[in-house]
């Protein structure tokens, strides 16, 4: 009787996509929506990530933070896992008996290729372990009863298909090492590692037993050289030495998942395995400690890869595939005028940041922290300021550090100055508007020249001086060559001009005006002199 599992693994319903909030302060998920539930992930030679929707038969293709590339068609609803190849193509299992059967090879341009495995089993492959140039598969019959079934491999274009164990329940998944293939046996308890031959499939070597009931499923190669393997039924991962002699039973390094598959080495020296229904990651550290990292709620994870320290994991029963971040921060300095940025990862937890201060000339190091002191559990940079111009005049070395729940990292230095205090600026006097220079008709009025002069005499006219101008403290009056200059001083404000002894005729008459602050105003005009009728 099929497990609910393998009946998830060959047949995928539609949903639509979701976007889920993520869980904060242990791990952030970031939801892309697809078409349709997804199944195996890869990650090609480009870096990108290929997921595979069964039934929307298609392989959405992501770049590492989750933009969609391309959708690449697949020949049928019946695709499972996926794998980077020998090739530099990612290879997707087309795992339902019917006769596309095989595998669709995708290269990094989005073109694909069919190869066939029709003519070695009549089930389908879905285990993937490149290794020696060829590709080794397995071809598992879970009761659903496809036909002939077994282990094969076959070169990156087709050439020398090959099988062996024919007939034998094998796995749903396998891993090459050193030189040697290991298969979890799914209906048999037991983990077998065979040998490689020729470039094929060789003889079983080894048998290390599994709980009864256990399920051994996922396998996948550790950072520490060592197998690790699912236990589906129990909820367990296992770890398998592979000096191990034949025999020995795997020992237990983590348990309370809910039908555990998915399983992936990751480069902060993990291991991280899927929980279904409970909806988490767990990830296992070399030493031992596990830590659960929350899905949204309402995930379903199956299939796991690692990208660019994310850990990419799909969905088996809704429409969406989720990047998991969760990694020591990063940050990195930006330097200005007035102070220091710090732009801070929090690499999906929550984060403090400190800056260290250290004069050049020696001297105490000064400790601060951002305001607010926390980054909140995220992805992307944020950017945290430091006003440093309170500090003594000087050159310092400046450090930022970010610290969360997987570790601490530090910037690369950077050198800030702070000048020295300018003096105050002494304020300038008041500038004061300049006195505007009166006209000489503003000062003095004169007869005009146009009529002759009875009496044989000038007035002038002192008129008050405009607002702001200097008073009038004398005016010099000359008439033609006769007569010398004469000199009014005082403050009269008419000025008799005798023009008497002078014979009748025309005269140039010169005033010049000098006012208190030594402006001087002058005056030229010419007129003409005429004796007073007598009367009769």
């Amino acid at each position: 009787m099929p497990s609910r599992r393998r009946l998830v693994l060959l047949a995928c319903a539609c949903a639509l996509a979701l976007a889920l909030p993520a869980a904060a302060h242990a791990a952030v998920t970031q939801v892309v929506g697809l078409s349709a539930a997804s199944n195996g992930i890869a990650v090609g030679a480009d870096g990108d990530v290929y997921v595979v929707e069964p039934a929307a038969q298609q392989v959405t293709v992501l770049t590492p933070d989750g933009r969609v590339v391309r959708r690449v068609a697949l020949p049928s609803a019946g695709a499972t896992s996926a794998a980077l190849g020998p090739d530099g193509r990612v290879w997707v299992a087309m795992s339902a008996p019917d006769a596309n059967r095989g595998f669709v090879r995708i290269a990094t341009d989005g073109t694909t290729s069919p190869l066939s495995t029709a003519s070695l089993f009549q089930c389908g492959p879905v285990g993937m372990a490149p290794f020696g140039g060829r590709m080794f598969f397995t071809a598992p019959d879970a009761g659903s009863s496809c036909g002939t079934h077994g282990l094969g491999s076959v070169g990156p274009n087709g050439e020398n298909l090959a099988g062996a164990g024919a007939g034998t329940e094998v796995g749903f998944d396998l891993e090459a090492l050193g030189g040697k293939l290991y298969i979890p046996m799914y209906g048999a308890d037991t983990i077998i590692r065979r040998g490689v031959s020729a470039g094929e499939p060789g003889a079983v070597e080894a048998t290390f037993p599994a709980p009864a009931g256990a399920s051994p499923d996922g396998i996948a190669a550790g950072p520490d050289g060592n197998l690790y393997i699912t236990y589906f039924a129990l909820g367990e991962l296992a770890r398998l030495s592979p000096a191990a002699a034949g025999g020995t039973a795997p020992t237990v390094v983590a348990g309370a998942l809910d039908e555990p598959f998915g399983l992936v080495a990751h480069p902060d020296g993990g291991m991280y395995v899927n929980s279904d229904a409970d909806a988490h990651l767990t990830r296992l550290g070399l030493d031992g400690a596990t830590r659960a990292l929350p899905l949204p709620a309402g995930f379903h994870p199956w299939q796991l890869a690692t990208v660019n320290r994310d850990t990419w994991v799909t969905d088996h029963a809704t429409a969406q595939v989720g990047r998991v971040v969760d990694d020591v921060p990063t940050a990195r300095l930006a330097l200005a005028a007035s102070g220091v940025t710090a732009e801070v990862d929090p690499r999906g937890n929550d984060t403090a940041v400190t800056l260290a201060i250290a004069p050049a000339g020696g001297g105490a190091t000064i400790v601060r922290e951002a305001t607010p002191a926390t980054i909140a559990a995220g992805i992307g940079e944020q950017p945290r300021g430091f006003f440093l111009g309170d500090l003594a005049p000087g050159t310092y070395s400046v450090t930022a550090t970010a610290t969360n729940a997987r570790g601490a990292a530090a910037s690369a230095p950077a050198a800030f100055t702070v000048p020295p205090a300018q003096p105050p600026i002494k304020a300038l006097p008041p500038i004061l508007p300049s006195a505007k220079k009166p006209t000489f008709a503003q000062v003095v009025s004169v007869a005009g020249a146009t009529r002759c002069l009875s009496r044989r005499r000038l007035t002038l006219t002192l008129r008050k001086r405009p607002a702001g101008s200097s008073k009038v403290t004398k005016v010099s009056v000359t008439i033609g060559k006769a007569k010398k200059a004469k000199t009014y001083t005082g403050s009269k404000l008419k000025l008799p001009v005798k023009l008497a002894g002078l014979p009748k005729g025309t005269f140039k008459v010169k005033v010049v005006v000098t006012l208190a602050d030594g402006t001087k105003l002058t005056l030229t005009r010419t007129y003409k002199t005429c004796a007073t009728k007598k009367r009769r």
